[in-house]
């Protein structure tokens, strides 16, 4: 698949919040999801040694940009599609978060 834009970089916190029209509650939840995500993947890297995190968050920017997605929900899944499997958050607590 051939992108677009080019997404080198990815987005931060303020990015996200700045291109999604949110209320204060989505605010916070978006706030909340992203730090989880970040602090669970913190000692994780790629074997290039960018920080796992990154590829969450490219993810969600590529959905957001390419596929032109604007749903939190979809942004908050992209953001944690893989702390059940990489990291050892508990399933209860993922589902809280997101």
């Amino acid at each position: 698949m051939k992108l677009k834009n080019n997404l080198d970089q990815v987005y931060s916190l303020d990015d996200f919040g700045k291109r999604l029209k949110l209320n204060d509650l989505m605010k916070e939840k978006l706030q909340m999801t992203y730090k989880f995500s970040q602090i669970k993947m913190e000692n994780l890297k790629r074997k290039s040694g960018e920080p796992y995190f990154n590829h969450c968050v490219r993810t969600a920017t590529i959905i957001f940009e390419e596929f032109n997605v604007k749903d939190l929900d979809t942004i908050l899944l992209a953001l944690m599609h893989d702390i059940k499997e990489d990291t050892n958050a508990h399933p209860y607590t993922i589902e809280l978060i997101g």
